[in-house]
């Protein structure tokens, strides 16, 4: 059974954040250290900086037929160590964003079988995602991707 399309779009989005691997034009180096988890208290310890991506948010829309349309919102937290310099880092933490969410193909295409996940372009805005309070030794930048897709009712997969 292939995986169903909430699954593959956020198994897409965490690849793209891979791609941040300290190689120019990025000027972050976040290999080993994106996890797919809300930010705790014991992960903001670790080595940073670091990304979390979790679910956010997922609705569905009305029916039409035999589809519905679903929306999932994933939040993206990158976290840097507070510092002197932590406001340059977070925005070269955003740019890093920037530069692998904001591609030409906004539509997650897949290659087996070729196709978009999407429906419609992926929207990114800013987060209202707030760090837990005993967090006090970091700094953060969160946002949104909003991905919506038209789903197959009584299909799992689609």
């Amino acid at each position: 059974m292939s995986a169903s399309v909430g699954r593959q779009v956020f198994e897409a989005i965490l690849a793209r954040l891979r791609r941040i691997d300290g190689a120019a034009p990025m000027r972050n180096d976040l290999r080993g250290r994106i996890y797919a988890q809300r930010p705790s208290y014991d992960a903001l310890n670790g080595e940073l900086p670091a990304a979390f991506v979790f679910l956010a948010n997922e609705t569905r829309g009305e029916p039409s037929g035999d589809r519905v349309a679903r929306e999932r919102t994933l939040t993206i937290v990158g976290v840097v160590r507070r510092s002197t310099d932590a406001g340059l880092a977070l925005e070269d933490l955003l740019a890093d964003f920037d530069r692998v969410l904001e591609t030409e193909d906004k539509y997650l295409s897949v290659d087996a079988p070729k196709r978009n996940l999407l429906s419609g372009e992926m929207t990114i805005t800013s987060s209202e995602f707030e760090l837990p309070v005993d967090a006090s030794n970091v700094e953060f930048v969160a946002l949104d991707v909003r991905c919506r897709w038209p789903h197959i009712r009584g299909n799992p997969d689609k």
